[in-house]
C-alpha cells in the first residue's frame, strides 16, 4: 500500500492498482473514482442496493455498462 497525504496533511492509505484486480479476473484493473452527492441520493442509493441485493459498486458498474460506447 502507498501513503499519500491529504490537503488537510492527514496520511492515507491508498491501495496499490495491482491490489485493486478483480478476483473474477485478474486481467481486469479496477480504478477508483469520487463523486460527491447529497446525502438524499446517498440514501436513495443504499436502500435501492439493498432492496436488489446488490453493491453501490454493482449499480453504477451496472449503469456505466449500459451507456453508449464512445469512438
Amino acid at each position: 500500500m502507498s501513503t499519500k497525504t491529504s490537503e488537510s496533511g492527514v496520511a492515507t492509505s491508498m491501495p496499490s492498482v495491482n491490489q485493486l484486480k478483480t478476483m473474477k479476473d485478474p486481467e481486469v484493473v479496477l480504478v477508483r473514482i469520487n463523486a460527491q452527492i447529497t446525502e438524499k441520493q446517498h440514501q436513495k442509493i443504499k436502500i435501492h442496493a439493498t432492496k436488489n441485493n446488490k453493491t453501490v459498486r454493482e449499480l453504477i458498474g451496472e449503469f456505466i455498462d449500459g451507456l453508449p460506447d464512445v469512438g
